[in-house]
């Protein structure tokens, strides 16, 4: 933002760079601004940990005709609707998608068939 709002300016980017870094803002080696703690992963395994707890219990909605699979490996016909809320995804693995519905039951679903929110 500094670089090209104000390139012909270098009297406000330092007083701007100073203000960014009186209210606790810090620059990475690539410089770019960030706050520091929030967002930070000190290890891999820490990053998966969190996109895995933030995919958990998110809303799954239909977005294409989609049968749904029961634990028992029956489909539930007829298919959903696009634009149908289906409940709470409580994991994913190799593209299927499972579900605990708002009934409590189990169920799966193919993941690109799903927008989660």
């Amino acid at each position: 933002m500094l670089s090209v709002a104000f390139r012909n300016n270098e009297p406000a980017k330092v007083k701007i760079r100073a203000e960014f870094r009186r209210i606790g803002l810090k620059q990475n080696a690539n410089e770019v601004w960030f706050v520091p703690g929030l967002g930070e992963f000190a290890t891999l395994q820490e990053w998966k940990d969190y996109q895995n707890d933030r995919d958990q219990l998110s809303i799954a909605i239909v977005r294409k005709p989609t049968l749904l699979k029961t634990g028992k490996g029956n489909f539930i016909i007829p298919p959903l609707n696009p634009n149908t809320v289906i409940g709470y995804v409580i994991g994913d693995h190799k593209g299927i998608t499972q579900i605990i519905t708002k009934t409590g039951d189990t169920v799966y679903a193919p993941s690109q068939n799903l927008k989660l929110i």
